[in-house]
Parts: C-alpha cells; sequence; structure tokens
C-alpha cells in the first residue's frame, strides 16, 4: 500500500471518528454502539499510523 493510498484511508477514518464524536457531543449518543465503532475506528487510525510509518521506513532504504 503504498503512501498517497494510506493517507486517503486515514483521512476518511478521521472524518468518521469526527462524525461520531459530533453525535455523542451534540445530540448525547453516547450508546454502547457508538463507542465501540469510535474505539474501533481509533483502533484502525493507530494500525494506519504504523503502516505509514512502516512504509516510510521501507521506501527509505
Amino acid at each position: 500500500m503504498n503512501q498517497e493510498k494510506i493517507r486517503e484511508i486515514k483521512e476518511k477514518m478521521e472524518k468518521e471518528r469526527e462524525k461520531l464524536y459530533l453525535l455523542v457531543r451534540e445530540y448525547g449518543l453516547d450508546s454502547p454502539q457508538v463507542l465501540e465503532q469510535s474505539r474501533l475506528i481509533d483502533g484502525l487510525l493507530l494500525a494506519l499510523f504504523a503502516l505509514e510509518k512502516q512504509t516510510d521506513t521501507q521506501e527509505n532504504f
């Protein structure tokens, strides 16, 4: 997976996270499903960050 594609996915996931936080903040929707989705998105963003760093390292060698 190249850097550009990783960044695109990260941007989409960050937008989804913002939507979830808006639901929680503005509408008080703090159901278990919303919290689970938020944790899932945060985990995916961390994985993408790690993948991006790994790709950076591989491209530099």
